[in-house]
């Protein structure tokens, strides 16, 4: 059996049981699938960002992370890398 957190069931693409194939995140935290049903398919759908995201659009029912909160601090907008922002305060000068 598939371990991890579920994300959600769906129909096994392999054996055709509705809402057989269990969707948990893999130890990378990307989709996997496991058939519980009848045939014991395996699903890997991670790996890329690109695979990921047309699995979720495909299958929209399944639970989705909440965006991230924004940054602490405001999260800075830099213009070049190592280049800081230039709305940012210049250091203090040493006494």
């Amino acid at each position: 059996m598939a371990k991890g957190e579920l994300i959600g069931h769906i129909n096994c693409p392999v054996c055709g049981t509705k809402d057989g194939m269990r969707i948990t995140k893999d130890k990378n935290g990307q989709p996997f699938g496991y058939c519980e049903a009848e045939c014991d398919a395996q699903l890997r759908i991670g790996g890329k960002v690109r695979r990921v995201e047309k699995f979720l659009a495909l299958y929209p029912h399944l639970r989705r992370e909440p965006d991230a909160p924004p940054a602490a601090g405001g999260g800075a907008v830099t213009d070049a890398p190592g280049k800081p922002d230039a709305s940012a305060t210049p250091p203090a000068k040493p006494a």
